[in-house]
């Protein structure tokens, strides 16, 4: 029975920093270093932005395949795969279209399965299936655990199996066709929800790409102002009139956890109630955090987080 669980942010190919916060933990990379009364479970995104994509991935998978351990689908994990998933086979287009941009967002994930000059293409795939068999959500009736977007709406659509929601190889398939329902689902659970801004506002990323839609803070279920609804950088808060709206589609009635938003500074909770736990490992000054969940809990404690600083470049 388990008594307690540990609960990872993104690790974005960091492994040195991940095997200082196991250790930290008290935990050694084997399985069997685990405690039965101890779960590990892992948000999502543990590729791309790092060096050592192949191994994170390979050492969670060896806690999750010795039952010590579950991991969540991240939009980097979903990218991935629809990126090295062709149309039909043998057509040579992909899913996830094979642009500049977004093959220089994994060069160092594709570079991380070369081993002595040669690519394992064994292990690789290996992954790529792994991938395809995570849930995007967890809920155990006390904690709920997602990548981006605890939405209740949206995990509907999936298919719940004990406490995972999957994605079907239905919905896989379907779900890379935009302006689908599928589309929108994953987009919002993986991606987090997305909001047109009022008036015909636009503003500037840290990326110079021109924005109409903001980022929402999905977990304020009551927004008093709009720094409290927004997660734009870049936009021009005082451009913004009026009262934002409520998140009426969002509850959180039970303790929810997620990553994904590139948290700055220490690392700290947002609420007793719902936290982000990545802390932006791939930034120079960035942590890698987790979070310590005792069962019975019925919120979260600051003191509760545990966490590491970036320690290689």
């Amino acid at each position: 029975m388990r008594k307690k669980r540990y609960i990872f942010g993104d690790i974005h190919g960091h492994y040195d920093s991940l095997v200082s916060l196991l250790n930290k933990l008290g935990i050694g990379l084997n399985a069997s270093s685990v405690p039965e009364s101890i779960e590990l479970i892992f948000l999502g995104d543990l590729i791309d932005r790092g060096p050592d994509s192949e191994k994170v991935v390979s050492l969670v998978k060896s806690f999750v395949d010795a039952g010590a351990a579950r991991a969540i689908l991240g939009n980097h994990e979903y990218n991935f795969v629809q990126l090295n998933t062709e149309t039909e086979v043998g057509s040579g287009i992909y899913r996830r279209p094979r642009s500049n941009k977004n093959i220089t967002e994994v060069s160092e994930t594709w570079a991380s399965y070369r081993h002595n000059g040669k690519h394992n293409t064994k292990l690789f795939n290996e992954h790529l299936e792994w991938f395809k068999s995570l849930p995007i959500a967890i809920s155990t009736g006390e904690l709920q655990m997602i990548h981006a977007c605890w939405d209740l709406q949206s995990l509907a659509m999936l298919e719940r199996n004990g406490e995972g929601f999957y994605l079907t190889p239905e919905i896989w398939k379907a779900a890379w066709v935009r302006d689908t329902p599928y589309y929108e689902a994953v987009e919002i659970l993986c991606k987090g929800f997305e909001q047109d801004l009022p008036n015909g506002i636009t503003f500037k990323d840290k990326g110079g790409i021109e924005r109409s839609k903001t980022r929402v803070a999905w977990w304020n279920t009551s927004p008093v102002s709009w720094d409290d609804y927004m997660l734009s950088e870049g936009a021009d808060l005082s451009e913004m009139v009026g009262n934002p709206p409520n998140n009426d589609r969002f509850s959180v009635d039970v303790p929810t956890l997620f990553g994904h938003y590139w948290a700055n500074g220490a690392p700290r909770l947002i609420s007793p109630m719902a936290s982000c736990l990545d802390f932006s490992i791939a930034a120079p000054k960035g942590y890698l955090t987790c979070y310590e969940h005792h069962d019975g809990d019925t919120q979260l404690h600051k003191d509760r987080l545990v966490s590491v600083q970036r320690l290689k470049n």
